[in-house]
Order: structure tokens, then sequence, then C-alpha cells
């Protein structure tokens, strides 16, 4: 029998008010998604697909206007739409924890980043000071920060400013961490120092992830497997290996494409039209518009989820 799922998702829907006073935005709409123990699960999609929405609604974070309409969210078991702020507030940073995009933001500009990781550390473990900031010294030295407690933020390069961060995500060993595009703002070499250090600390302390991403080219170094989203829903979803070598769905298909790099002659391909906002939902497959597939039963209905292969699924009626 197979274990429990750490974090489990089923058909989750997040709408945020307008604010011109018409009909709510639909940022994440059915998406049901499923993470075991320790696993790396990574979520593709352009920007505005509703990746974000979906982590800020497993943290209970969602900002003033946004709200989860239907669906649920189990952690261990437990329902988290509808728990109290003061037991959320005990979850985040124990046992969920988020690595932000921009560390240079959360960060806080005239504090040292040691107290920082202490104040996290505190916040969750009622240990005295002393105990608080050895705790502190031995994370960042985990990420290779050792002996730099006592820096301000803008003493740090954006590659150890983004340490810093992770190591007050990791600093009460939660068994989830959500990381929301960890490596956009760095260069390439900084990206992979860093993609390096949170599979080690996977490997180490045997934490899952959610990784958040635009680009397919973190996700492979990362992620176990791949949920591709499009405007709000679940595209298709698979072992990262399958995925990123023969995806099945239009839109996977078009994205990965994209990051193709050009060669001599070649032109760099990109994805006609754009994604839609989604207030009053419309018949048919959202991506249909943007599709080279698309058929006329694509216009009026939706696809509901297909199993074409072992570990696979995907919407689309091409399967």
């Amino acid at each position: 029998m197979a274990s429990e799922p750490l974090v489990a998702v089923r058909d989750l829907t997040v709408r945020y008010a307008a604010g011109d006073g018409g009909a709510p935005v639909t940022a994440v709409d059915g998406l049901s998604l499923a993470i075991a123990p320790g696993e790396a699960l990574g979520v593709l999609g352009e920007s505005g697909c509703g990746k974000t929405s979906l982590a800020l609604a497993i943290l209970g974070l969602l900002p003033p206007g946004g709200v989860i309409a239907g669906g649920s969210i189990r952690f261990r078991g437990v329902e988290l739409v509808g728990l109290g702020q003061r037991r959320l507030r005990r979850l985040r940073g124990a046992e969920v924890s988020l690595v932000f995009q921009e560390p240079a933001l959360a960060l806080h500009p005239t504090r040292r980043v040691g107290e920082q990781v202490v104040e996290v550390i505190r916040a969750h473990r009622r240990w005295r000071a002393r105990r608080c900031r050895a705790a502190a010294e031995e994370l960042l030295a985990e990420v290779g920060l050792a002996g730099l407690g006592h820096a301000y933020p803008h003493q740090l390069s954006g590659g150890q400013r983004q340490r810093v961060v992770i190591a007050q995500a990791l600093s009460c060993r939660p068994s989830l961490v959500i990381a929301d595009e960890p490596t956009a703002a760095l260069d390439a070499t900084t990206e992979r120092q860093v993609l390096d250090l949170l599979n080690g600390l996977r490997e180490r302390f045997g934490v899952a992830f959610l990784y958040i991403s635009h680009d397919p080219r973190v996700l492979a170094e990362i992620a176990d497997r791949l949920l591709v989203m499009y405007a709000g829903r679940a595209a298709e979803e698979g072992p990262r290996e399958d995925v990123l070598r023969e995806p099945l769905h239009p839109y996977a298909e078009g994205l990965l494409a994209c990051m193709t790099p050009a060669g001599p002659g070649r032109e760099l391909r990109a994805l006609p039209g754009r994604a839609p906002v989604v207030r009053v939902p419309a018949p048919g497959c959202r991506f249909a518009p943007r599709c080279p597939y698309r058929m006329e039963r694509c216009e009026v209905r939706d696809p509901v989820a297909t199993a074409p292969r072992q570990g696979r699924r995907v919407h689309c009626f091409r399967y």
C-alpha cells in the first residue's frame, strides 16, 4: 500500500477580486497534485499561469483580495483550507517554509544576517538565545557562509543573500520547502551553485521540495516530476525526464521548443499569442487559440485528464 502523500491538493481554485469591479480573476482552476515525502515536484509554466498562487495558497499567504474558492489542501492529512491563522503560523517555517525569489526584499537591510536566521529559529523553538545563535551559525556554515553571520545583506552578493534565505527556510528542518523561482535573479554560475546546494541539502535532510519556475532547464536539475500549468490548470504531469524528452501536451511541447538554443540559420521559436486572463470561464480547451493541433471539439469541450502512458497524465484530446 502506497504511503500517504505529504501534500495532497485536490480541485483547488484560487480567485482574486478584480480591481475594476468586474468578475474575479481565476488564477488556479481545479488543480490537483500530490507530493510524496522527500520528493521534488517542479511546477513549470509562463508568468501568470498560477504557479505562485498555488504556493501562496498552500502557505495560507494569499494577498488581500485572493481567496480559495474551492478544493482541498491537505498536509500530513490535516486540511489547511479553513485552518485558523494561529495554527497556520505554527505550521509555516516549522513544517512548510518558503525560499523567496528576491532575497534582497526578503531580508531586513539594517540587521545582520545571522540575527535574521536566529529570529526564524526563535519563532518556532523554545531554545535559549545561545543555542539559537549556535544553530544559526551551523546553518550558515551548511549553506557555505561560515563566519558571515555578522554581515549585513548589502555586504553580500546576490548568491550569498539567497543562501541566507535558504538557511532561514531550513532552520527548523521543515518537511516541505517551497522554492519560488529561487535562481531567477542570479547569473548562470551562481545559479549552478545554488541548485547544487539545494540538491545537496535535500539529500542530506530528506526534505520535500515544490520548485516553481518558468525555466525547464532549472527544473531539469532539481525536480523528480514535472507539472506543467497553463491558465490556472494542469496541462501535463509526469517524470521529469519523460516530460522534457517527449512532451505530450502541445503547450508543453511549444514551451520546451522555445528553450532550444538558436543555431546558425535557425530562428528562436516563440509561442504565438498569450495566455488568457480567466474571468468568466469559456467552454473548450484554454490553449486552443494558440494550439497548432486544435480540432473542432477543442473549441467547445474541456479535455479531461488521460493517462496515455505509465506515470504520465495529460489534458488533451489528441490522447
